[in-house]
């Protein structure tokens, strides 16, 4: 009980981390260098969670399960020193205004496109969130991988995401953001249909193992190349374009809508567990069809 009420500590302290530096993005970037600072931040972002499996299977086979939080405090104490010596305040304080939690609530419901943008970023995260739940089942248990090899995948995830954002940040200026955005959720659309069809063929076991990462790996990391390097930084830059004025608060309300989005996700991931490899892929599936409509109404409200 105690250990999952730290944790619960932790979750509250983690999520000052995404809503508040996007905070300070929107606050101090103009529009065109908030983009591409968001490419660079959607990278860092699924990199910390695929390095997070990598670091923490080594740890847990060189030590104990222990020693992850023994690195989670040493990584807190380093972030308390940067903030406290390098962060620079970035709010306008002669621009203090009392805002009204529900006003901006209620504005952003109003707001089709800060809506459709909650559910792209809480898709493409609930994606990520929800492999990392199902697929030690399926590595460990199906594939008959050991934890360190399991760790190792996730570089692989991090490599799509890197890729995706040097690909995106290429492209920014010479494509419009809305079709990246479109792009990207196609992307992800085929990688989930290829994931799918060949969890139906049934070559995914312990008697082909290499074979068996490659097919699953190559699916996933077409979804994370255009998730994390196409999706989330056009419509994270984008989202609260028009609430300049309450970053803050739409900025937190916008964080809480697409992470209520990834906690239902990633329950339902666990939910729909049966002890076979295909409740991923078909979750994956449905999860891309409707990324891919609100990425296709986002495009065309642009249009």
């Amino acid at each position: 009980e105690w250990l999952l009420f730290a944790r619960l500590l932790q979750g509250l302290g983690a999520s000052v981390g995404s809503v508040v530096t996007m905070t300070i993005a929107r606050e101090s970037l103009p529009d065109h260098t908030r983009a591409r600072f968001c490419a660079a931040a959607g990278f860092a972002i699924a990199v910390a969670i695929a390095l997070g499996p990598f670091i923490g299977g080594y740890l847990t086979h060189w030590f104990n399960w222990r020693a992850n939080f023994i690195f989670l405090t040493m990584l807190g104490l380093i972030l308390i020193v940067m903030i406290v010596s390098v962060l620079p305040e970035t709010h306008d304080k002669t621009q203090h205004q009392k805002v009204k939690l529900f006003t901006v609530f209620k504005a952003l419901l109003n707001d089709k496109h800060a809506l459709l943008c909650t559910w792209l970023v809480g898709t493409v995260n609930g994606f990520l969130f929800s492999y990392f739940a199902e697929s030690p089942f399926i590595f460990i248990h199906l594939v008959k991988i050991n934890v360190a090899q399991y760790g190792l995948l996730s570089i692989a995830v991090a490599v799509a995401a890197l890729f995706g954002s040097i690909t995106s940040r290429q492209l920014l200026g010479k494509v419009p953001t809305n079709t990246l955005v479109l792009i990207g959720a196609l992307l992800m659309l085929l990688g989930s249909l290829l994931l799918m069809l060949i969890s139906f063929t049934g070559w995914i076991n312990a008697s082909h193992q290499v074979l068996s990462v490659m097919l699953i790996m190559l699916p996933i990391m077409i979804i994370i190349y255009g998730g994390f390097g196409f999706v989330v930084p056009m419509t994270l830059s984008s989202a609260l374009q028009k609430h300049k004025t309450v970053l803050g608060t739409a900025g937190a309300i916008f964080g809480l809508g697409y992470y209520l989005l990834v906690t239902l996700f990633t329950w339902v991931m666990g939910l729909i567990h049966n002890g076979s490899i295909l409740p991923m892929p078909i979750f994956f599936f449905v999860l891309s069809l409707s990324s891919a409509a609100a990425a296709y109404s986002i495009h065309k409200g642009s249009a």
